[in-house]
């Protein structure tokens, strides 16, 4: 039962995490959003600052799980993969992964910081799976090296995830995001690649991030 509580406290977490941001984020808030009394909160986390870490670790957890889930799928093929991966990915952990502190105040786990990279890390061996497969059926050009092809991907999710003012952009972060990896992608494939890319938005709609 215990254990069962402390779930419900976390899954709450999350999700008013992903709504609120941690900045905005208290026991309070935390307390009327799960039905969970302050003092049943207190009772499984010390502070708001182990519940937010908690809940970051926890939240990395269950988005690692989905995108896997992704990239397992047999039904999809790679540009679909990469797809589902790269808007699922961006939007989930763009929401979740928020400093859990005030500017210039300082960090209240070194915790997060290493969840940071993990996520980071999980994410691209996430892709590397999808190109690496995508390369040993002929998809992307021979001149294009797979594993490098991950790395660029990433960094372009990392960069415009982390823009300084995303007021500035053009657009939304979102759609930069789908315009940079239509333009690069389309410059990494074969024919055959083409073709299957093709076929993907044929059956899925051009609402595809690719």
């Amino acid at each position: 039962m215990a254990d069962d509580t402390r779930d419900r406290i976390l899954t709450a977490a999350i999700d008013l995490l992903q709504r609120t941001g941690s900045s905005d984020f208290s026991m309070e808030r935390l307390a009327e959003w799960s039905g969970v009394s302050r003092k049943t909160i207190y009772n499984h986390f010390e502070s708001r600052a182990h519940l937010v870490n908690e809940a970051i670790i926890s939240g990395m957890e269950r988005i690692v799980a989905r995108l896997r889930a992704i990239v397992d799928d047999t039904t999809m093929g790679f540009a679909r993969k990469l797809d589902r991966i790269v808007e699922q990915g961006f939007r989930e952990t763009r929401r979740l992964w928020e400093p859990p502190y005030a500017p210039g105040a300082a960090p209240a786990s070194m915790k997060i910081v290493t969840t940071g990279k993990q996520l980071n890390d999980h994410l691209l061996a996430l892709i590397r799976r999808i190109v690496k497969e995508a390369a040993e059926k002929g998809f992307i050009d021979a001149r294009t090296d797979a594993s490098l092809l991950a790395h660029v991907i990433m960094n372009v999710i990392a960069g415009i995830r982390t823009h300084d003012d995303p007021s500035l952009l053009p657009c939304t972060p979102l759609e930069l995001l789908q315009e940079s990896l239509r333009v690069l992608l389309f410059g990494s494939l074969s024919r055959r690649g083409r073709q299957s890319l093709k076929m993907t938005r044929a059956l899925h709609g051009s609402g595809d991030l690719l």
